[in-house]
């Protein structure tokens, strides 16, 4: 059995040797292959299935991996985690299958990204093409994975080169994408970006648009939600249907032959009586008829078939130049009046006039009568909003009482430790949210957080906070750890697109330290005696946009500890105030607040919360604080 052919690009080390040997035992066939000058001629005589290359300190990278794809040799772009990350959409774009994150412990990433591309999966994929006066369409159904992207992408890159129209690419049957499946939307993008053509793409998932956003790629394409959004598929031509009523054979053939030319369907009578008979079976966009006919000419054709009822414009035409008829024929319910002998154009022009002129008394009505059935709505919906609001305040009063129920004290003393708080919400409740909780072994849990959103909704938020970290984490002593658990618990319970901030710490009220974590939250501010106002910053992810399974090499939460001497402070606050502005639209801002607590480093915490607030109220100069505003002080005593 032929084993499969594996191309190695990765300068001599522990690390490379710990791969080759891996993949050797997992009956890979692989080859070392020297960055030199003679790399491609070497590449070409070994009929590689697969190329692995080191992209960290190659300077040629991004030259190499559109070598490769031109080759038709699908390639893997290695990344050591402990040596940073190279820029990974032009990795993709330069034509990378995947990228993997691995270290010298764990070579497993490498060997399960070659399993994945060699291994024969079952999934279900397909693609189909549809073309339109505008677009190509391609919709993909089923999983882009290892073993289909590689040649889809060839496919894309024949047909790209050879159309000259814009693309659509419709994933809207595909659920989930993994790093490959990235990697080919941004290599599609470049393609036929660099061909001069647009692409638009229909996302349906919800994972697919979060991670797009998670990477800063929602940017980087035209996202729509349905084809719909984009109007390009033809239903089938609509034909308008036209009746001609003319007892002269040469003139039923002339207007006939331009009705056809503009698309009509048209219907030829040259008796009026027998098509009063017959036009309700035919249902008529529009109709023409002569007025000088012996039977029934056609003023009496029109007042007898009443065509303004009926809402099909009907154009009344006659050698008599006659301003009086012409009047008389509008009255009884004509669209237009035209004379005989008449140009092409100027007929065409009267009936395209006509039934646009149709149309929109028909769009006005139906407007109109939209309009009259919203304004009958909208006087019971008042009423009812009416009686709502009688009751609003009431209810909001009763839900702010609640909130303030779940908060803590606004002081609590340890036996080390004062920890005072203020909370002030924008609205009678509010996002912000704060506890501090007993555990065991002197230990002591402190959450600092803003909730997505305002007001009641946030509110609601913000208690199943306080339930799932009394559920979850309250034994928990170390802060990143919490903080993962957490994560997944939001993702998976809270609203899409809301999410929480939060500073999180663990004090050990013997030994004086405190250990933190910070989820996208604003940094905590130490303030020590001499006044310096430190920052405590960590990495880590607002909780609930992304689980740790779905993302597992996104989530990463730093965790810190400091050891307070007494009469030190942190100070916590969230972006509320920061972000307030004065009458001259400037930002109250960090470098302000940092240079109110330096000043004021000898305070208590809670002099320090009043100073704070104090200044705040000064700046703003009267204008409302249109963001919840929450503090905390955490004093070593």
């Amino acid at each position: 059995m032929k084993k499969n052919r594996i191309g190695m690009i990765m300068a001599k080390s522990s690390l490379r040797n710990n791969v080759v040997i891996n993949l050797q035992k997992k009956g890979y066939r692989v080859y070392i292959i020297d960055d030199d000058e003679y790399m491609f001629d070497y590449i070409k005589s070994l009929s590689l299935d697969l190329i692995l290359i080191d992209s960290n300190e190659n300077k040629n990278i991004y030259e190499y991996l559109t070598k490769f794809f031109e080759l038709n040799i699908p390639s893997i772009a290695l990344i050591e985690k402990h040596l940073g990350h190279r820029n990974a959409v032009e990795l993709l774009k330069s034509g990378a299958l995947d990228i993997v994150y691995f270290s010298d412990e764990k070579v497993l990433s490498v060997l399960d990204s070659v399993e994945n591309f060699f291994g024969n999966k079952s999934s279900e994929f397909e693609l189909k093409m549809e073309e339109t006066d505008k677009y190509i369409i391609f919709k993909i159904y089923g999983e882009l994975d290892m073993s289909t992207t590689f040649k889809t992408k060839g496919r894309f890159d024949g047909i790209i080169k050879n159309i000259n129209k814009d693309f659509i690419l419709d994933i809207s049957g595909v659920g989930y994408l993994e790093s490959v499946g990235i990697g080919f939307l941004i290599y599609i993008k470049k393609m036929i970006t660099a061909a001069n053509k647009e692409l638009k793409i229909v996302i349906k998932s919800d994972k697919i648009k979060k991670l797009l956003k998670m990477t800063k790629l929602d940017k980087y394409f035209n996202i729509y939600s349905s084809l719909d959004e984009i109007t390009v598929i033809k239903k089938g031509k609509k034909y308008e249907k036209a009746v001609v009523i003319d007892d002269a054979r040469f003139m039923r053939k002339l207007i006939s032959t331009i009705l056809i030319d503009e698309g009509f369907e048209v219907k030829t009578f040259e008796n009026p009586i027998l098509a009063l008979k017959e036009l309700d079976e035919i249902k008529p966009d529009i109709i023409l008829v002569d007025h000088e006919m012996p039977e029934m000419n056609g003023l009496e054709f029109i007042k007898e078939f009443k065509p303004q009822q009926k809402e099909i414009p009907t154009i009344m035409l006659t050698t008599v130049e006659d301003i009086n008829l012409a009047l008389t024929a509008i009255r009884a319910g004509a669209s237009d009046f035209l004379n005989k002998p008449f140009k092409k154009e100027e007929l065409v022009h009267t009936i395209r006039k006509v039934i646009k002129e149709n149309e929109l008394r028909k769009e006005n009505e139906s407007l109109m009568l939209e309009l009259q059935k919203r304004e009958f709505e909208l006087k019971n919906k008042n009423k009812e909003l009416y009686s709502l609001y009688n009751n609003l305040e009431e209810e909001l009063e009763m839900a702010s009482e609640i909130q303030n129920n779940l908060l803590p004290k606004s002081s609590v003393e340890l036996d080390n430790f004062i920890i005072n708080s203020k909370y002030l919400p924008s609205l009678d409740i509010g996002g912000d949210f704060y506890d501090f909780f007993r555990m065991s072994n002197n230990f002591f849990g402190i959450a600092f957080a803003d909730i997505s959103g305002h007001g009641i909704p946030a509110a609601l938020l913000s208690s199943m906070l306080k339930v799932y970290m009394m559920t979850y984490i309250k034994d928990i002593i170390n802060p990143s750890e919490a903080m993962e658990i957490l994560n997944d618990v939001i993702a998976e319970s809270y609203p899409d697109g809301k999410f929480v901030s939060l500073f999180y710490m663990i004090l050990n009220d013997q030994k004086g330290t405190i250990s933190y974590c910070k989820a996208a939250q604003e940094p905590g501010l130490y303030v020590k005696e001499n006044g310096d106002v430190e920052e405590l910053l960590t990495e880590g992810q607002v909780l609930g946009l992304f689980s740790i399974e779905d993302f597992p090499e996104m989530i990463n939460f730093e965790e810190k500890e400091i050891e307070m001497k007494i009469g030190e402070k942190i100070f916590l606050y969230t972006d509320g105030i920061v972000e307030a502005r004065n009458s001259e639209n400037e930002f109250y801002g960090l470098d302000r607040l940092k240079d109110v607590l330096s000043k004021n480093a000898s305070k208590t915490g809670e002099e320090l919360i009043k100073i704070v607030y104090d200044d705040l109220l000064e700046f703003i100069e009267g204008l409302p604080i249109l963001d919840d505003l929450t503090f905390m002080s955490i004093e070593k005593k």
